[in-house]
């Protein structure tokens, strides 16, 4: 799943504003790889995204400081 993530980001970089690559790349490192890295795309079940998305509102982690809901959205 790191090396599918890391290309996605890579793919991102090429039509992103810088600000958002960026904040993509924070939310990729420091929270999607480290749950879901070693797992294989085709193990990933949707329970498993959905209790770490609980785990993220929990913590408020997951929110967006705009809407208060996961995943967060981009504010212009």
């Amino acid at each position: 799943m790191t090396s599918c993530l890391r290309e996605w980001l890579a793919a991102k970089k090429k039509v992103l504003a810088p600000n958002a690559c960026a904040r993509y790349e924070d939310c990729v490192e420091r929270d999607l790889i480290p749950a879901f890295g070693r797992c294989r795309i085709l193990d990933l079940r949707p329970r498993q995204i959905d209790d770490w998305v609980t785990v993220q509102q929990k913590t408020s982690r997951g929110a967006s400081p705009s809407t208060g809901s996961w995943p967060p959205r981009a504010t212009r």
